[in-house]
């Protein structure tokens, strides 16, 4: 399991990445999240290269300030909700 610095999500490291403990996405830093080792490696990779980490935050900020969106948190509620309140029905019998 890897976290995404910038994004502040798990995920699955790429099998093709050539790092094992970390690497360097367009928007964030993916870090085994059970790494602490990893974790400081990346983080003073960034201290020592404040251009790439600058970069970083930019593209972070630009995706996040795409994706979550009013509108689309809103649907992804909705869509939640309609979803849970159909499973509740076939639970209770009123499908």
């Amino acid at each position: 399991m890897f976290y995404r610095i910038g994004i502040g999500e798990y995920v699955t490291m790429p099998k093709s990445s050539t790092s094992s403990k970390w690497d360097i996405a367009p928007n964030a830093v993916v870090v085994n999240s059970a790494d602490p080792l990893a974790l400081s490696g990346a983080i003073i990779e960034l201290i020592h290269q404040p251009s790439l980490a600058r970069e970083i935050g930019r593209n972070a900020r630009k995706s996040l300030t795409e994706y979550f969106t009013t509108v689309r948190q809103m649907m992804q509620y909705e869509s939640l909700y309609e979803g849970l309140a159909i499973i509740f029905r076939k639970i209770r019998g009123r499908d």
